[in-house]
């Protein structure tokens, strides 16, 4: 027995290391998208919420089928977060499982964010274990700021409860391990071996907790993507992104899309006053900064949406991505040099990739820009540009548009 402790041990040892190499060293896009794509968690949510059965629950699908089979299989073997569950629970070897009686919030929790993803607005993806831990590892790799230390503090509240509680997360609270729980009930349901289903798991007990809970979870995503839209307060997001409201919801918050933007323009949120968008990633540009001039939205690039593993943000090819605008530019005349008398070309003959911004003679002495809103795709390069700062690029709702003249120019 103790032998085949040690190897299991080790085991989640090499996997615990494998999945950190790979975040580390391997594409975003790849390696950690990988790692939040294998939870069944976000498979089975992740799809109801996008409405859609993308890359990311391809992945996630054998083990879907692997968990169903074996209770529990992915939580003894291929979590890292519940290797770094048990290794507390070994710091306190003599202490006792107090909260036993507890019931299993983490089915809870799952049937909850079930039912709201019916709807578009999976209310608790972001507790996915795997998510957590994708989104500390990120935390981790760049410099400490206000985001970064709030990720680091979910991880250490799990590490800091499990040491108190040993097991607590994964045996209560974790929405993935009570996932499993579920799925590997209702094999046995299924397969009538009513004596082998874990306690408090018959049938009439699941019918009527899936009832409850998933109703619950349908009229929770609904007032909250209710009182989102009636605020009415879109933000740039990455492009693909789905519209706003439900991108709060189907966003887990694992910082895989910040980290592979190359041009840094990706940031997660923290603004106090939007409590339903916390830590979801916004697109955020500099202004009259030298030497960011080149830190827009390139019309080559497409790293962010093939590293998002619940669908929040689609994965676009360069040609689709023309066609998911981010927002449009809106130049504030009155600041503008033209307006001014001083001859300044740059946002129009300059910088923009789409070709998209153009003059117009008001009359004999003044001019005005004029951005063509069926070529411009939000990219913010001419925000970089603008000397005096006077464009900005605004959230219009614009998720999909037929791709007439967007072809980058060569």
């Amino acid at each position: 027995m103790n032998k085949k402790r040690i190897l299991k041990s080790l085991l989640k040892l090499i996997v615990l290391h494998v999945f950190v190499l790979a975040a580390v060293t391997l594409p975003s896009w790849f390696g950690q998208f990988l790692i939040p794509a294998l939870s069944p968690h976000v498979t089975i949510v992740g799809a109801a919420g996008a409405r859609a059965v993308g890359l990311a629950a391809l992945v996630g699908l054998p083990m879907l089928v692997i968990v169903t089979l074996r209770r529990r299989w992915f939580c003894r073997y291929l979590c890292p977060m519940g290797l770094i569950v048990d290794s507390c629970a070994k710091a306190r070897p003599g202490a006792k499982y107090a909260y036993r009686k507890i019931p299993p919030v983490g089915q809870w929790l799952l049937l909850a964010t079930l039912g709201a993803g019916v709807i578009g607005w999976p209310l608790f993806i972001w507790l996915d274990p795997l998510s957590i831990f994708t989104a500390s590892l990120n935390a981790s790799l760049r410099p400490m700021d206000v985001v970064a230390a709030v990720s680091l503090g979910v991880m250490a509240t799990i590490v800091a409860m499990s040491l108190v509680f040993p097991k607590f997360w994964c045996l209560k609270l974790c929405p993935l391990g009570g996932a499993q729980d579920l799925l590997f009930g209702v094999k046995l349901l299924a397969t009538r071996k009513k004596d082998d289903v874990p306690s408090g798991l018959s049938g009439v007990a699941l019918a009527r907790r899936s009832a409850i809970f998933t109703g619950l979870g349908v009229a929770g995503g609904l007032l909250i993507a209710r009182s989102d839209r009636d605020r009415n307060q879109p933000q740039l997001r990455p492009p693909g992104a789905v519209d706003d409201t439900r991108f709060k919801g189907l966003c887990a918050r694992c910082g895989n899309c910040v980290k592979a933007c190359p041009s840094g323009i990706i940031h997660q949120d923290l603004r106090p006053p939007d409590p339903a968008g916390l830590l979801t990633p916004i697109v955020y540009f500099k202004k009259g900064v030298e030497k960011d001039y080149d830190k827009y939205c390139k019309e080559d690039c497409r790293a962010c949406t093939r590293a998002c593993p619940t669908g929040a943000i689609a994965p676009l090819s360069l040609q689709d991505k023309l066609c998911r605008p981010i927002g449009l530019a809106e130049v504030d005349m009155p600041g503008c040099l033209l307006t001014q008398g001083v001859m300044c070309s740059a946002c129009v003959f300059e910088i923009c990739p789409q070709d998209a911004i153009n003059t117009n003679d008001i009359n004999e002495f003044d001019v005005e820009i004029v951005i063509d809103p069926k070529k411009c795709n939000g990219c913010g390069a001419c925000v970089l540009i603008c000397p005096v700062k006077v464009i900005e690029i605004r959230p219009n709702g614009r998720y999909t548009i037929a791709p007439v003249d967007m072809a980058p120019k060569a």
